[in-house]
């Protein structure tokens, strides 16, 4: 008996590596966190696609968010 597997990508878990990618932008980095750990939170309940993806985005968003508030990283838009 095969196990039925969703294989659509999670929303929350693409729009949270846009923001993650645009997180030099000092608001997509908070943004990115909160819709990143969204995702984690939900790809682990409905075992959707696209687990990496948040985790990149998270990652990336962290990097900028720790840089910005460190005072190492000063763009904005």
């Amino acid at each position: 008996m095969k196990k039925e597997v969703n294989k659509k990508f999670s929303v929350w878990a693409i729009i949270g590596i846009i923001a993650g990618i645009l997180s030099f932008m000092y608001w997509f980095s908070i943004i990115g966190v909160v819709l990143n750990i969204g995702a984690l939170i939900q790809i682990s309940k409905s075992k959707q696609r696209g687990k990496s993806l948040a985790v990149i985005g998270l990652i990336l968003s962290a990097i900028f968010l720790l840089l910005r508030a460190s005072g190492m990283f000063s763009f904005s838009l």
